[in-house]
């Protein structure tokens, strides 16, 4: 197997710190996998890897990764999107639960870590697997990818850009790319 034209091996290997004995530095995985398109669910590159930062579980991202890929399943359906300040770092994630086709969200809960990246906290997974299971949900719909500032409109900030994650300024949310 290749990621970009590169021997897997290689690859992973050159994403190791050179005094890091633990294994790779994922952060830089992340980004050289940008770098390359290679880009997919960032924990996929965590569980292909064998192995979880600081020997942390994967059971519970594993399990949230999965309820979201069942697909459509009934109502009520979770939705689940990560917000961060730039493409690699999703510090604030959202999670919301809809009754039924064409309702407004009855629930809404989110978590949030100053360092760190919330894809990555099995604690975190492990609580919002509890808030799905708390309000019967039957589906689950998650991001592929972060999806635009943590900070809110109106909330944290006047205007139309955040001051503080300037990496968002003039970006669609949706897709990370340059608006002109």
């Amino acid at each position: 197997m290749t990621v970009g034209g590169v021997p897997y091996k290689r690859f992973l290997m050159s994403a190791v710190a050179p005094n890091e004995t633990k294994g790779p530095d994922h952060s830089i995985l992340q980004f050289k996998m940008h770098q390359l398109g290679q880009v997919r669910h960032p924990l996929s590159a965590l569980v292909e890897l064998g192995s979880w930062s600081s020997g942390m579980s994967d059971k519970y991202p594993k399990r949230l990764r999965k309820k979201a890929k069942k697909g459509m399943r009934g109502w009520p359906i979770a939705t689940i999107a990560y917000y961060g300040p730039n493409l690699s770092k999703a510090t604030k994630v959202a999670v919301s639960i809809v009754p039924t086709e064409n309702a407004e969200p009855t629930e809404l809960r989110d978590w949030k870590l100053e360092n760190g990246d919330v894809r990555y906290e099995p604690a975190i997974a492990e609580e919002i697997l509890a808030f799905i299971d708390a309000h019967s949900a039957l589906s689950v719909v998650m991001t592929d990818g972060i999806i635009g500032c943590p900070h809110q409109e109106g909330i944290d900030y006047e205007g139309e850009w955040c001051p503080v994650c300037e990496f968002w300024h003039g970006r669609d949310r949706f897709t990370g790319q340059r608006l002109h």
